[in-house]
């Protein structure tokens, strides 16, 4: 019979398999009744991941916070060798009857290596994959990245073996604004934390630390390792490639975050943009 609007309570005959069999047919009588809550909602939530900024679950919807399994993460430093050595060792090793150009180039290579050993490397382990990117919106879309890198490439190849096919001298003064690019880029990353992604949604607004001086401190610290190491390799054309293809792919990529992110924080974005109003380069943009 039903004893209260909360209750069923169940008479029947003892079982003969003894108490317990009589309080789970209870119990299975009031989970009937009281049905269990649905957990859905709370698929794919993983711990310590919250809401998004503009208060929606981005957990793992596109991926963005994919953990990286340990192949992956070994990977990492070898692809990363391997690009800075298409970077400046082969064409250096090409332009002389060394292998790697030899020692021409001093502790460039390791100076690049030790830039993303402190930034992109660690960023990946902690916090695994990257979001996607926002659709069709200059600075943002694959080919412009592309285009940017091949620049990269480009002009870092054309002063590595002008360089050395010279018989050029480092100069060692320019090793400074290379460890300030060092040491920008990992400050930077590690103020960023989780938020170190593409142009995407953010889940909070980082103000501290670089970005008290600069809005985008992590592509002045990129800016400040190439140009320094083209100029270092004595590059009018390389260098001029480089600033030249900046301009263009980081203009349109800036404006496109700024917008995304004034979507998303709205008043708090204009009074750090107003606080903050240099992009790139303090005085000067």
């Amino acid at each position: 019979m039903i004893s209260s609007p909360a209750t069923v309570s169940v008479r029947w005959p003892l079982s003969p398999v003894g108490p317990s069999r009589n309080a789970r047919l209870l119990f299975d009588a009031r989970r009937s009744h009281f049905p269990a809550p649905r957990l859905s909602h709370l698929r794919g939530r993983r711990p310590g991941i919250g809401l998004g900024a503009d208060g929606t679950d981005s957990t793992d919807r596109e991926g963005r916070w994919r953990r990286l399994s340990l192949g992956e993460r070994l990977l990492q430093p070898i692809q990363l060798c391997l690009a800075i050595w298409l970077l400046l060792l082969l064409p250096a090793g090409l332009a002389s009857s060394h292998l790697c150009g030899g020692w021409a180039l001093g502790l460039m290579p390791f100076e690049y290596l030790a830039f993303f050993l402190v930034g992109t490397v660690p960023r990946a382990w902690r916090f695994g994959t990257y979001a996607r990117p926002a659709k069709g919106k200059p600075g943002t879309r694959r080919q412009d990245f592309v285009l940017f890198l091949l620049a990269i490439f480009m002009a870092h190849n054309i002063a590595a073996a002008t360089f050395v096919w010279h018989r050029k001298v480092l100069c060692s003064w320019w090793q400074l604004p290379r460890f300030a690019a060092i040491v920008l880029n990992g400050s930077a990353a590690w103020h960023l934390g989780r938020n170190y992604d593409r142009v995407a949604v953010s889940s909070q607004l980082v103000t501290t630390g670089p970005y008290r001086l600069v809005r985008h401190p992590i592509y002045t610290s990129y800016l400040l390792l190439f140009i320094s190491g083209l100029l270092d390799l004595q590059s009018l054309v390389g260098c001029g490639l480089l600033i030249a293809a900046a301009a263009s792919f980081y203009s349109r990529r800036i404006a496109a975050e700024e917008e995304l992110l004034e979507d998303v924080f709205k008043e708090k974005w204009r009074s750090f943009a107003a606080s903050t109003p240099w992009k790139l380069v303090p005085f000067i943009y």
